[in-house]
């Protein structure tokens, strides 16, 4: 049975860069942009970040997938690499 990992991709590629202004020297976290600006400001590797917990990790699936598109098509097989060892035991 496939499943995906994210039912409403669509929600997950919003990019508003503009709803949120930037700054160098003070740019707030994922977390604080979301409760500043709301989920639409947010980029769909933010979104990841938030569900993942890392930016990091975010990051890796991004690029190992290639798009979140088809990361919400990855199979729970394929994403148990980028799981933390210690966690993976409890899912198998």
């Amino acid at each position: 049975m496939q499943g995906h990992i994210f039912p409403f991709e669509s929600e997950l590629q919003n990019n508003f860069p503009e709803a949120a202004p930037s700054s160098p020297s003070l740019s707030p976290t994922v977390s604080e942009k979301l409760a500043l600006y709301g989920s639409s400001a947010l980029s769909g590797v933010e979104h990841l970040t938030l569900l993942v917990g890392k930016e990091a990790i975010a990051a890796a699936l991004i690029r190992h997938f290639g798009s979140i598109k088809a990361l919400s098509r990855a199979s729970f097989q394929q994403l148990r690499q980028f799981m933390p060892r210690h966690k993976i035991g409890h899912l198998s």
